[in-house]
């Protein structure tokens, strides 16, 4: 990553129009990374959703664990 990219994520990242606050997701195009610090250090890391695989991780990490249930779901009804 160049110093140019460095700079433009770091200024994204401390704008406050990109996040949306109190739930803290980050959306950011010209961020070049998917996978962004919270604010809150102490709260881990959010996708940034203005980068497509930022938004494709949200959105598995919502329909994954959807699906795992629903076969065990199956299972349990069904054998």
């Amino acid at each position: 990553m160049t110093k140019k990219s460095e700079d433009q994520n770091s200024n994204e990242w401390n704008n406050s129009n990109n996040w949306t606050l109190p739930i803290g997701f980050y959306f950011s195009k010209k961020d070049t990374r998917w996978l962004v610090p919270r604010p809150n250090q102490n709260l881990g890391w959010t996708f940034n959703l203005g980068h497509k695989k930022g938004a494709l991780a949200l959105l598995l990490s919502f329909i994954v664990p959807i699906l795992m249930l629903t076969l065990v779901l199956l299972m349990v009804i069904f054998l």
